[in-house]
């Protein structure tokens, strides 16, 4: 397939595949218990962000009785959401909120660029693993209108994008094997901060990094075995 021809047909699979995940985004409020609980702890780091400079003041000042009562106002209801989960699905969230404002489709809006993302991988997952093109472009096509795929990218969940860090971190281990020895280690060091980012969008997807570990541990093996030889 001709280059211009694949990178229009990739495009516009892009262009369709995320306006089908934003399409109406707006209006779907919060359909799951754990997109609200998402979503709780991007406003509390958006609350925390913009009231930070007059706690800071108040410490200063040591008045720990005005910090308390700084503390009821900022969090009226007492709850505290743990902060430390999703990181690198919640952060990015804080980021369009502070941006665009808090709405409910903040963090859907990012699942939905991170799948739109997701696909453009596949793309070239799809190519260097066949050396087609035109394999790739189907490869994209098929995730593209994925039922599962556009429902999950249209939540505020973090599935998608631990998908997304897995699929680059999973493209760029492959390509390793296409480069020198010198470049292999850049594209490898490049991997593992896919898959940082990735065990940190969802704790679910921890299991991954073993198989990555057991994997390049198979290969030191042989390595090891064709010097002594």
């Amino acid at each position: 397939m001709p280059k211009h021809v694949t990178y229009i047909f990739l495009g516009a699979i892009l262009v369709v595949a995320f306006g089908v995940r934003v399409w109406g985004i707006g209006n779907k409020g919060l359909l799951l218990h754990d997109e609200g609980d998402v979503m709780l702890r991007v406003r509390t780091y958006v609350t925390l962000s913009k009231a930070l400079p007059e706690a800071m003041r108040v410490w200063w000042r040591g008045d720990t009785s005005a910090l308390r009562a700084f503390s009821h106002e900022a969090f009226p209801s007492g709850f505290f959401p743990s902060l430390s989960a999703y990181p690198s699905h919640i952060v990015p969230g804080v980021l369009l909120a502070l941006l665009f404002g808090e709405h409910d489709w903040t963090l859907a809006l990012w699942s939905a660029i991170l799948g739109t993302l997701t696909v453009l991988v596949m793309y070239a997952l799809g190519k260097r693993l066949s050396g087609s093109s035109l394999v790739g472009i189907v490869a994209a096509l098929l995730l593209a209108f994925s039922p599962y795929h556009v429902l999950y990218s249209r939540l505020a969940l973090a599935h998608v994008s631990a998908g997304f860090f897995f699929s680059l971190a999973a493209f760029l281990y492959i390509e390793s094997f296409y480069c020198t020895e010198r470049v292999r280690y850049r594209y490898l060091f490049y991997s593992g901060i896919s898959l940082a980012l990735m065990a940190s969008s969802h704790y679910g997807t921890f299991p991954v990094l073993f198989f990555f570990g057991l994997a390049e541990f198979c290969i030191g093996i042989r390595a090891f075995r064709a010097q002594c030889i």
